[in-house]
């Protein structure tokens, strides 16, 4: 599967395409590492694929930036008044 982004007025709309899925006159012929080959009529057209970051590095970092401030003791994340604190 892959996943298009098609221009719709003003904005775009993202949706997952799979071999054989339409998209405006397009016909989804292979999806490949890299590129998307679109069928329209007898004409083949390679697309090229954007290459992104990898989401999973970018989730990675983001906990491990929060297990260390998880780890820190409360007091120094907030401001904390002890005496405010009904027992």
């Amino acid at each position: 599967m892959a996943l298009i982004c098609e221009p719709q007025g003003r904005r775009s709309v993202s949706r997952w395409v799979r071999e054989g899925s339409q998209f405006g006159h397009f016909t989804v012929h292979e999806i490949r590492c890299g590129s998307i080959l679109c069928r329209s009529g007898d004409q083949i057209i390679e697309m090229p694929v954007e290459q992104r970051t990898n989401t999973r590095t970018l989730v990675r970092s983001h906990v491990a930036g929060s297990l260390q401030a998880d780890s820190a003791r409360p007091n120094d994340l907030l401001d904390v008044d002890d005496d405010a604190v009904a027992r």
